[in-house]
């Protein structure tokens, strides 16, 4: 199903109202809610469920407590009136704002719009003006800018709009891998495939100086296509600079030093501890943090207390679990030092070594005819498979298969 909707400023009115709607009903009652209110419009309650779908996962991996009210926006509109009763801008110069996205940084707000010039879907972002001003989050969107990387969401470019800077970030149709995995598990192959893509986007950000502080499940869209985009850089704070004394990150995937406010600590080793906090959500389906309220799940985050994947399944792969473990470490020095590191481990993880393939296979003896047990073995691989499908869960298993063409 198409994710976006043609312009037109009506149905961009109508979308907003009915979501509003629904948000304030249960969340079972949101599918009969929206067929019975736009019945013969099913692009309309496909879009309208999927942005209810992505604020309901947000919240579930963000702080686990209400964000603060919005403030009235002075961002002056161009091309319309605000909504009725709504703090929210209709147009932000000549973009046509959807909806304000529901989890938004302390440091910025993020809105879906539509740019009428390129007709595309963008996310503008509106940092809010802090002690520093908003110089440092404009050098920020610059730096980002330069990111180079199929596996972060790319940046558009900086619009100044009544004194305000956005930053013009690139849409990723899609769903992030919270709700991903809530569908059920993945196959291991496909994890690692995109972890260590993943790692290669936070790379690319680290390369520019950059430690993105919030890495999670809900701030990774997995494209369409099947490639991770990293997104959210509300966060975002130059190695060394001041910004890193602001709290940051999510508590379920906090780092022990941003949980600890050693704020001398976080580096880009920090993000690497997001990285191993998302590969054990996708293995466990739990975060590695947890608790009942935010000050217990804060104290676990402290002692970095993690429950090794393979007491919650079995049937993870050791190696699996020692990578995942050693980006999880509580002292950064333990982790891996960078996040191509990461990759690579994560990789080789999965990656069969049987001696048959590092040795010659003994000659057999003559009139042997190749059906002594001194025959070289089929070279094997295996693949860690986990149940799928909702209700109770299959035991995971491994299946093991002969490598076409090996000997």
């Amino acid at each position: 199903m198409n994710s976006t909707l043609p312009y037109d400023p009506d149905r961009y009115r109508q979308l907003r109202e009915l979501v509003d709607r629904a948000a304030e009903r249960p969340t079972a009652e949101w599918a009969s809610f929206l067929e019975r209110e736009c019945p013969t419009d099913p692009v309309l309650q496909g879009l309208a469920l999927r942005l209810l779908e992505q604020a309901l996962a947000a919240s579930a991996d963000g702080f686990l407590e209400p964000s603060a009210p919005p403030q009235p926006s002075s961002v002056s509109v161009a091309h319309g009136e605000p909504d009725p009763g709504s703090a929210e801008p209709i147009h932000v110069g000549k973009y046509q704002i959807v909806r304000r996205f529901s989890e938004s940084s302390g440091h910025a707000a993020a809105y879906l719009a539509f740019d009428p010039d390129l007709e595309r879907h963008v996310v503008l972002k509106r940092y809010h003006v802090g002690p520093h001003g908003p110089s440092g989050e404009a050098e920020e969107g610059r730096a980002l800018a330069k990111v180079d990387s199929p596996y972060v969401a790319r940046c558009h470019g900086i619009e100044r709009i009544d004194g305000e800077a956005y930053l013009v970030v690139e849409y990723v149709p899609g769903r992030n891998l919270a709700e991903v995995r809530r569908d059920g598990p993945l196959d291991l192959a496909q994890v690692v495939r995109i972890l260590a893509q993943l790692a290669e986007g936070v790379a690319a950000v680290h390369a520019r100086g950059l430690i993105h502080r919030d890495i999670k499940p809900a701030n990774v869209i997995l494209h369409d296509d099947g490639t991770p985009r990293l997104v959210d850089f509300g966060q975002t704070a130059h190695l060394g600079g001041s910004r890193l004394r602001a709290r940051s990150g999510s508590p379920p995937y906090m780092a022990p030093e941003q949980a600890r406010g050693e704020w001398d600590r976080i580096d880009f080793r920090t993000d690497v501890f997001g990285l191993g906090g998302v590969l054990y959500k996708l293995l466990t389906d739990h975060a590695p943090h947890a608790g009942s309220t935010v000050n217990e799940v804060l104290e676990h985050a402290k002692k970095a207390d993690v429950t090794p994947p393979r007491q919650l399944d079995p049937t993870i792969p050791a190696p699996v679990e020692a990578v995942c473990l050693k980006a999880l470490a509580a002292a950064p020095e333990n982790r891996y030092t960078t996040a191509l590191e990461f990759a690579a481990a994560l990789r080789q993880a999965i990656e069969p070594t049987p001696v048959a393939r590092h040795q010659r296979p003994p000659e057999s003896p003559p009139g042997c005819a190749g059906a002594c047990l001194g025959r070289s073995l089929p070279a094997r691989s295996w693949r860690w498979r986990s149940g799928s499908g909702r209700g109770a869960r299959r035991p995971n298993r491994l299946r093991i298969r002969s490598r076409p063409g090996s000997r």
